[in-house]
């Protein structure tokens, strides 16, 4: 994902701020560029089905929307509001403890690729790519979504220490091992980069 240019985060805030009618296209704004990852960023909450995780991301929206008075501007947009995210769907999911786990839909994680410049291009179509998007579905949670963050999302590990509450050197290291063990399950998607 790009990050959004200074000057159009500023814009966003003030809009947000200033109420009526230019609330009402910063909402809008805020709500077309992040409301189709949110949703994916959300499954990888095993307490979300798929309306669960669309509900989620909506609230997590109106959240981001509703704070965006104590955002600062001149950081990213993009940690902030996955922070924001992160913080609503903690509340949710312990909302939801007793649901069954559940599993990625079918063409989620590769929506969120294609969105993300195309990730799935880089690998081997087909049953390599079900195989993959599998192990990454039946990762426990917290490595499920330190998964969609770095390799879908392809945020920093100081964005994503943000948004996880960890330090970066703890993303970088974390995010090592869960390479190393797809690399090691998937050795021909290793030879296919």
């Amino acid at each position: 994902m790009e990050t959004m240019p200074e000057s159009e985060r500023r814009a966003l805030r003030d809009a947000a701020l200033a109420g009526g009618d230019a609330a009402r296209v910063a909402f809008e704004s805020l709500w077309e560029r992040f409301r189709a990852r949110l949703v994916v960023y959300a499954r990888s909450w095993r307490a979300f089905g798929a309306s669960d995780a669309d509900d989620a991301a909506s609230e997590a929206l109106i959240a981001a929307f509703r704070g965006l008075s104590r955002y600062d501007a001149a950081q990213p947009l993009e940690p902030w509001v996955y922070a924001v995210a992160s913080r609503r769907f903690s509340d949710l999911a312990r909302a939801a403890a007793r649901r069954p786990a559940r599993a990625f839909a079918e063409g989620e994680l590769e929506a969120l690729a294609d969105a993300s410049r195309g990730h799935d291009e880089a690998l081997a179509r087909g049953e390599l790519v079900d195989r993959i998007r599998a192990a990454i579905a039946e990762l426990p949670d917290a490595e499920r979504r330190l998964a969609v963050l770095a390799f879908y999302e392809e945020l920093s590990s100081a964005e994503i220490g943000r948004i996880l509450s960890m330090p970066p050197g703890t993303v970088r290291w974390r995010i090592s091992v869960l390479r190393r063990r797809l690399e090691a399950a998937f050795p021909e998607a290793v030879h296919a980069r």
